[in-house]
């Protein structure tokens, strides 16, 4: 299946990056370890369990109000 390899190359990439920050960020590499151990299972078919990753969730959302004077 082509989309399945296409998941697990990208997980590799992900993989890849994790390691490649771990120095300067461990915890942001192990949310990114953890998500690439959940979507390996996702792939094989087994018990997903993303750790730390899930924590993730939420980031990014920023909300800004503005109010005339």
């Amino acid at each position: 299946m082509e989309s399945v390899e296409q998941v697990i190359e990208c997980v590799a990439r992900v993989e890849r990056i994790g390691k490649r920050i771990a120095l300067v960020f461990p915890r942001t590499a192990t949310s990114i370890s953890d998500f690439a151990a959940g979507m390996t299972a996702v792939v094989n078919r087994k018990q997903v369990n993303f750790g730390d990753f899930s924590s993730w969730f939420g980031r990014g959302q920023q909300y800004v109000s503005f109010r005339r004077r």
